[in-house]
């Protein structure tokens, strides 16, 4: 879930409906509303990669169901 730029897609403020498998399936559903907000977010691991530039393979989301403050 990261960009080109290797910075997370996820941005404060960003609502979050639904978690899913890898094979696709929803796994969780958050209420809604209010809705499930990105609070912050966390890098939280790095991976191996080529030449070995490592990089992040793992982040924690930070969410609340108040949306109010993140804008």
């Amino acid at each position: 879930m990261l960009d080109a730029d290797g910075q997370p897609v996820f941005k404060r403020g960003d609502k979050i409906i639904d978690i899913k498998t890898l094979k696709g399936q929803i796994d969780i559903v958050f209420d809604d509303p209010p809705g499930m907000f990105v609070r912050e977010w966390d890098r939280a691991g790095h991976g191996l990669a080529a030449f070995g530039t490592p990089k992040t393979n793992l982040l924690y989301l930070y969410c609340d169901y108040d949306r109010e403050g993140t804008e």
